[in-house]
């Protein structure tokens, strides 16, 4: 890709964060538009990604946003995923995380921004020059980084089955509710281990998130012309009231929104994390089951 098509995309990812403050979006939107993807439910899908899992200060969206590039890019490459492709997918976004810790200092949104995104006042605070180029900047690497980087997988000669946190709840709640989609299910394996085994936000809380983005979310095709005063008003009611509801919910009972935290265990690779996640399926149940309530 010419230099100045990869600027285009860049522009058009900074613009994207300014303009609607949806960190998330500013990778999607941008790299869908390079690689001539298109997928609506997906933007409806991530409505609440933003902030660090719906402004809570987690892993950021930006970083969200990219490993479902990756995961976009390997679909769009791939005529069915095996296990190893899973697996080499996990591991460029494992390598995307890296990047992003050593280059920003970290990964969470609330570390980086020193900011409550559940308050005006930490919204308003965005506004602030220096906080908005720290995200613009960010939006922007990242965007340069999926664009020019050899993101070719890792090669695995052989990987276990073993159930995808994100992606176990989004068919829990399919099965119960009807509400889903095989192909973004599929995308939300990179989200194992908290983004890429790197321990960050739980991948069964941005299930959650996601399902009830499918119904809920913010619908693109509809919206009418973008202003200035809309900027707090893109999540509906609905998701903005249930998605409070889960996450208030969870973090009662678990202590804690990063895989980290409520593993209460660094991981310490694929193998550490696979051994670990047995310890998960009791949370994966209770968020499915909340979630399709």
């Amino acid at each position: 890709m010419e230099k100045e098509t990869v600027d285009s995309y860049i522009h058009q990812s900074k613009k994207l964060l300014f303009r609607t403050l949806n960190c998330c979006e500013s990778q999607i939107i941008p790299f869908q538009n390079a690689h001539a993807m298109d997928s609506e439910l997906l933007l409806k899908a991530i409505t609440g990604l933003a902030g660090g899992l719906y402004n809570r200060g987690s892993t950021c969206g930006v970083v969200l946003g990219a490993a479902l590039d990756l995961a976009m890019q390997a679909d769009a490459d791939l005529e069915r995923w095996t296990p190893a492709d899973e697996y080499a997918v996990l591991m460029q976004v494992s390598d995307y995380v890296k990047w992003f810790e050593n280059k920003f200092e970290g990964c969470l949104c609330r570390d980086r921004t020193e900011l409550d995104f559940q308050t005006i006042r930490g919204k308003v605070g965005l506004l602030i020059p220096q906080k908005a180029r720290g995200c613009v900047k960010q939006s922007a690497l990242s965007m340069k980084y999926l664009l020019t980087e050899n993101l070719a997988g890792k090669p695995a000669s052989k990987c276990p089955v073993y159930p995808h946190c994100a992606t176990e709840v989004l068919r829990k709640v399919h099965g119960k509710t009807g509400i889903g989609d095989e192909g973004i299910e599929q995308l939300a394996t990179v989200f194992d281990g908290g983004i890429g085994l790197s321990g960050g936000a739980c991948g069964a809380v941005i299930g959650g998130l996601v399902a009830l983005g499918f119904q809920h979310g913010y619908e693109h095709s509809k919206a009418e012309a973008f202003q200035m005063r809309d900027i707090f008003r893109t999540i509906p009611r609905k998701y903005a009231r249930t998605a409070n509801r889960f996450i208030d919910q969870f973090e009662a009972k678990y202590g804690s929104l990063e895989c980290e935290g409520i593993l209460q265990h660094k991981i310490q690779g694929f193998d550490d994390y696979v051994k670990q996640r047995d310890n998960c399926q009791p949370m994966i149940d209770w968020i499915a089951q909340r979630v399709a309530d």
